[in-house]
């Protein structure tokens, strides 16, 4: 057992967690595509400039997401969820917690001193709570898998049952520093460490399964995005990766070659969306490939979702939206003072700024 942490985690509800988050921006391969191609983008949809409905949003808000017509993110000290449709408050968990993890069953969390907790989604009523570790949280949200629910605490991975009965197992991350993300799919549990590894554990019993390390050992502190055969993720050496899910074994990488930091990507079709600090690039899924880049260096927030992407412009007050096939420019979704945050739902771009946060309809046009 561990006696002393190596790490100072923090108690901001996610700050650490994802402040990177879907950050993403670039310049597209060719900045104007083909004008047949933008007019046929362009008629796909359209976007309300006016919000259906605005709601007061004080301080910086945290790991917006969009969740069964509700919408959640988190400050400093609370999570809320609010209607999708109307923006008014669901209800408000007041308290220092990680990130959450949403599910139709429950609310889960990570508290200060190693305590998981589950809430009501439709009350934020607490349903139970365990004392897991005397370790804190780091800000990342739980993942969920067919095994339990898996918390990071003191930068180790523990996982609990889903009604927070018992532990099941944990995994002490005692060489490799510490880990930065989680993320699972099925029944496998994908974590980063600090110098710049990415592990992959049997959900089922926290087996080993196999380990990647990066070139240049950079830290991987973005999101990892996981499909049926892939593993993505963006490191601080400026280069996207993508690994087998089943082996670890390097599919590709490539060097974006923008300055900072690689963020999270996302996946839209055939296509891997990720950014540096001045370029969103759309890459090839199988390849790594660049098929578009666009200038973007002051965005925020990036969001793929439904053939576009999304990103805040908190310089220029505005969301702008690209095609995610090509990169071309399609709108614009203005005034939006300091935008930084995003989220997609089915028929609505929610949009967090520095006082509140705008819903914005999108309505899908029919095909000629």
């Amino acid at each position: 057992m561990r006696t002393t942490t190596t790490r100072k985690a923090t108690h901001f509800l996610l700050a650490v967690a994802t402040a990177a988050l879907a950050l993403s921006a670039c310049d597209s391969k060719s900045d104007s595509p083909p004008a047949d191609e933008k007019e046929q983008a362009e008629q796909s949809f359209e976007i309300d400039q006016k919000p259906a409905w605005t709601a007061p949003a004080t301080g910086k808000r945290y790991c917006p997401q969009y969740f069964e017509n509700t919408i959640i993110d988190g400050g400093a000290s609370d999570i809320t969820v609010r209607d999708a449709t109307t923006g008014k408050t669901k209800w408000s968990h007041k308290g220092i917690v990680t990130c959450p993890l949403v599910t139709t069953e429950a609310v889960y969390v990570g508290k200060p001193d190693g305590e998981a907790l589950s809430l009501d989604p439709l009350t934020g009523k607490t349903k139970r709570s365990l004392d897991v570790t005397a370790f804190d949280p780091d800000g990342i949200s739980p993942v969920e898998t067919g095994a339990g629910v898996h918390f990071e605490f003191g930068g180790d991975l523990y996982t609990v049952d889903k009604a927070l009965g018992q532990e099941v197992w944990s995994f002490e991350e005692e060489t490799d520093m510490w880990i930065e993300q989680i993320s699972s799919h099925a029944l496998t549990v994908v974590l980063t460490t600090q110098n710049g590894k990415v592990k992959a554990l049997s959900a089922a019993d926290g087996k080993l399964l196999w380990t990647y390390a990066t070139p240049s050992h950079a830290v991987i502190d973005g999101d990892i995005t996981i499909t049926n055969e892939a593993v993505y993720f963006g490191s601080r050496d400026g280069s996207a990766y993508a690994l087998d899910l089943a082996t670890g074994k390097q599919l590709w990488s490539k060097k974006l070659g923008g300055h900072g930091a690689t963020w999270t990507p996302e996946v839209s079709a055939n296509l891997v969306i990720t950014a540096d600090a001045e370029y969103i690039h759309g890459l090839d899924k199988k390849t790594g490939k660049t098929k578009w880049r666009h200038y973007a260096p002051d965005h925020g927030s990036v969001r793929a979702a439904a053939g576009q992407v999304f990103y805040a412009d908190p310089e220029a007050d505005e969301v702008t939206v690209l095609n995610a096939a090509t990169g071309g420019f399609m709108t614009t979704v203005s005034p939006a003072p300091g935008a930084y945050r995003l989220a997609v739902g089915p028929t609505h771009l929610y949009v967090w700024t520095t006082s509140s946060i705008q819903a914005h309809k999108i309505t899908k046009r029919a095909s000629a």
